[in-house]
């Protein structure tokens, strides 16, 4: 174990990346699935239809059954799990990465939920519905990239 400039306690995970540095890219990944989840839900709470490229997949992916899970629209699931991911790994930062393993056991818990979530989700847009979601695709992208970290 080294410590870092920043004072924070780190051992080299793959070359000279980090677990602060993972961590970092892990609050930015959170705010920016964040951003992703929160426009799709908007979407939602306002009905209104946003920008998704063409061929109006976004449109077909979410009102298709699939996009609620018991009544409550996919996207808001996802806003909740990027906000505790990002919240997680904030207070990871501010305590030190040492202190915090059991912050980083429950954000692989609920990163690989989300993970999976996605990979059924883009089975069922792009498999099932033959429809491209950007947005969904970003989403799922940003969940996989998370969970591949948490992992490492």
């Amino acid at each position: 174990m080294r410590v870092t400039g920043e004072g924070y306690p780190s051992s080299r995970i793959i070359g000279d990346v980090t677990a602060v540095r993972i961590n970092r890219i892990l609050i930015l990944l959170g705010f920016l699935g964040l951003f992703v989840a929160g426009i799709l839900s908007l979407e939602k709470a306002l009905d209104i239809q946003i920008p998704c490229g063409t061929g109006g997949g976004c449109a077909k992916v979410a009102n298709d059954p699939s996009g609620y899970w018991f009544g409550v629209p996919v996207a808001y699931y996802g806003a909740i799990g990027y906000l505790v991911l990002a919240a997680l790994a904030t207070v990871r930062g501010l305590n030190g990465i040492r202190a915090t393993r059991p912050l980083v056991t429950f954000g692989l818990l609920v990163s690989g939920i989300g993970a999976g979530a996605s990979l059924y989700l883009q089975y069922v847009a792009l498999g099932v519905l033959k429809a491209t979601c950007v947005w969904c695709l970003a989403s799922a992208a940003i969940m996989l990239t998370t969970f591949v970290l948490h992992v490492l």
